[in-house]
């Protein structure tokens, strides 16, 4: 793997985990919104087909949709993070924990600078040696 290709890797992973918050805030909003949906007991009546309600079967149909978009993201997201975390145990701690930040919290490069103490462009470097690291590691592994 090449260092454009863990870099890509990485920012889908960023990406994965917004999207994947974005849609439990979707669905969090959607459940506290279903205040006329309600479910009807039919245990001690004789039903015999009955009548469909659209507004019902319509938002049924789009839970199920962000449920099923949830689960996509979320397998989508594992599978990175399965890579990134097989190549986390040749980098030294301070990479390991820059990395995380980053790619897997989210933290943006103004909020690394500030917690480690760092000036402007070492997170970067520190990052950016990290991947390179992954990428040479893992050249010689697939030898």
């Amino acid at each position: 793997m090449t260092y454009s290709e863990l870099k890509k890797k990485l920012e889908e992973l960023r990406g994965k985990k917004r999207r994947l918050k974005q849609v439990e805030m979707q669905i969090a909003e959607e459940k506290a919104s279903i205040d006329g949906v309600q479910a009807v007991n039919y245990e001690g009546v004789a039903v015999q087909g009955g009548t469909s309600n659209p507004i019902q079967q319509r938002y049924i149909e789009h839970m199920e949709r962000l449920c099923a978009d949830r689960n996509r993201v979320m397998s989508e997201l594992f599978d990175l993070e399965d890579l990134l975390s097989d190549h986390m145990k040749d980098l030294n701690a301070m990479e390991q924990n820059m990395l995380t930040d980053r790619y897997m919290n989210g933290k943006s490069w103004r909020k690394i600078q500030e917690e480690y103490g760092y000036e402007e462009a070492q997170p970067y470097r520190i990052v950016g040696g990290a991947i390179k690291k992954i990428c040479r590691k893992a050249k010689d592994d697939s030898k």
